[in-house]
């Protein structure tokens, strides 16, 4: 399958472009206590293999700089740095969240941005993102956005767990936060994810689509206060 670029950037330039009202937050489940003990792993995408991968820039406000370099312990990542701008990588995928429901990855931020707050327009910024985007998001006459999770690492304003619909594009991207505040500058995170209970919490229906792609994400052009990402490998666990 192939997601064709500008239906993507349709999706990720919504989150800056199209206001609409907000909802009331709602709660997921915690992730990393899931169990994939009867799972087998299938790859999404990892830093040592990256430059093999059909990664797509996708420069929404600014290009940012992504590229390979150490991150926490000297190991390889995929670093975003923002550059007061907003910007993502995208790569293809097609993962049946049915047969494939959990997803688990690797992460670390240099920074949280202390005024953050992803109930505003104005100060929606996050530390790190990864994009999950389900469905055909059309053709490059005919871009539409698509339902999509974004989970987030931010600041302490928000909880573990807080589902929040996004301020720019509300009825299609619901951010789900899976870490929080400064306490693992500068470590490696482990998150794990149910991809169907994530979007029944964030949509209220069971997914009927497979994850077309997903994309890594850092941005600073709210705030302005310094940000950096660093993503070392994702998986998605099979029955």
């Amino acid at each position: 399958m192939f997601l064709p670029r500008i239906a993507l950037l349709a999706t990720l330039v919504g989150i800056l472009g199209c206001a609409g009202p907000t909802e009331t937050r709602r709660e997921a489940a915690p992730g990393l206590a899931l169990s994939v003990e009867d799972l087998y792993a299938e790859p999404v995408f990892a830093a040592d293999t990256a430059l093999f991968d059909a990664w797509t820039l996708v420069p929404i406000r600014g290009e940012g700089r992504w590229g390979l370099e150490p991150g926490p312990d000297d190991a390889l990542a995929i670093a975003g740095r923002p550059e007061a701008g907003a910007s993502a990588i995208y790569l293809n995928t097609d993962i049946d969240p049915v047969a494939c429901p959990v997803l688990e990855w690797q992460w670390s931020v240099g920074a949280v941005q202390p005024s953050a707050d992803l109930t505003r327009r104005e100060t929606d910024d996050v530390a790190a993102a990864l994009f999950v985007l389900f469905g055909d998001a059309g053709s490059p006459l005919d871009p539409k956005p698509v339902p999509t999770l974004r989970y987030v690492w931010t600041t302490e304003r928000h909880q573990v767990g807080d589902v929040i619909p996004n301020p720019y594009l509300p009825d299609f991207v619901r951010n789900i936060v899976v870490a929080r505040g400064e306490a693992d500058i500068g470590l490696w995170r482990r998150e794990r994810r149910d991809l169907q209970a994530d979007y029944r919490a964030a949509f209220g229906v069971p997914p009927d689509a497979f994850v077309w792609s997903v994309a890594l994400f850092v941005d600073n052009d709210q705030t302005g206060e310094p940000a950096a990402a660093f993503f070392r490998d994702a998986s998605v666990y099979c029955d």
